[in-house]
């Protein structure tokens, strides 16, 4: 059913913006010559590429910095005295022990494990800060689209200049 919702919108998504852009290519008048319609259309995939890495290194970025956050704050219940930290450590390297040359050797890959796992968590709540990121800024831009002007150019007056 997500499969078919996400195949719905991206299709009724790329609809609505290849007809957005030929509208504003026929008002900006790119279809004049060919020079013009090569200039119109690099310039749109030049702001698709743009725009694609700019999402990307911002979202990248975003979290990142959330996993250092997360990590810092998961870090702060790990405690080295702490009975969980010593509980979920020696279930850790009890079940590492028979792979492992000695007790030593296991409690310091049952550490390195417990590492890891806190890292985990913290990318997964990253995760799910960067989508709360996505949908806000979905919203943000649903508003703004409330002060957009129509265009003066329609496909209904397109087809009455026919």
């Amino acid at each position: 059913m997500l499969e078919l919702a996400l195949a719905v919108g991206f299709a009724c998504t790329y609809i609505g913006l290849v007809s957005s852009i030929v509208l504003e290519g026929i008002e900006a008048g790119a279809l004049a010559s060919a020079a013009n319609a090569a200039t119109f259309s690099g310039l749109m995939h030049f702001i698709r590429l743009f725009g694609g890495e700019i999402g990307s290194v911002a979202m990248t970025r975003f979290i990142d910095l959330r996993e250092q956050f997360h990590s810092n704050l998961l870090g702060l219940h790990v405690d080295a005295g702490g009975w969980l930290t010593v509980q979920r450590l020696q279930a850790l390297s009890a079940g590492l022990f028979s792979g492992s040359d000695g007790s030593q050797e296991a409690q310091q890959r049952a550490g390195e494990i417990l590492s890891q796992q806190v890292r985990g968590q913290a990318y997964t709540l990253a995760i799910g800060d960067a989508f709360l990121l996505i949908a806000w800024t979905v919203v943000g831009y649903l508003l703004l689209m409330l002060f957009l002007k129509a265009n003066k150019i329609s496909y209904k007056l397109l087809r009455s200049m026919q």
